[in-house]
């Protein structure tokens, strides 16, 4: 016979720490998927080598409009992904004050309130 010695307490505290990121149902829950948005990225320095702090460069401001399309991988059997203003994300998502409706092959659908936009990736 098999008996439980921890508190629920103990049990908690034996969960994995998930803050900072999600286990992803995509993935069956076999992993931790790390979410960097908001974090600053960890391989740049903050200090030179003769120890003078840099100060970490400030974030993008927004310009007017939808988001800008910068890359996608499309999968048309899976889960697609595009790149918005440098930060990666899924259809159903914010970015920002817009909703990624949908992601083609070479533009996403968005919506902001009751309008909807298409936008295409273009060639850089």
């Amino acid at each position: 016979m098999l008996l439980n010695t921890h508190s629920p307490a103990e049990a908690k505290s034996n969960q994995p720490d998930t803050s900072g990121g999600f286990v992803d149902p995509a993935i069956g829950g076999a992993g931790w998927v790390y979410e960097a948005k908001g974090k600053r990225d960890p391989f740049i320095t903050l200090v030179t080598p003769d120890g003078r702090i840099i100060e970490p460069p400030k974030p993008k401001e927004r310009t007017e409009g939808p988001p800008r399309l910068e890359g996608l991988m499309y999968d048309a059997k899976g889960i697609s992904y595009v790149v918005m203003d440098g930060e990666v994300f899924r259809a159903g998502e914010m970015v920002g004050d817009y909703q990624l409706i949908r992601i083609d092959s070479n533009k996403v659908i968005m919506q902001k309130a009751d309008q909807v936009f298409e936008v295409e990736l273009t060639p850089p």
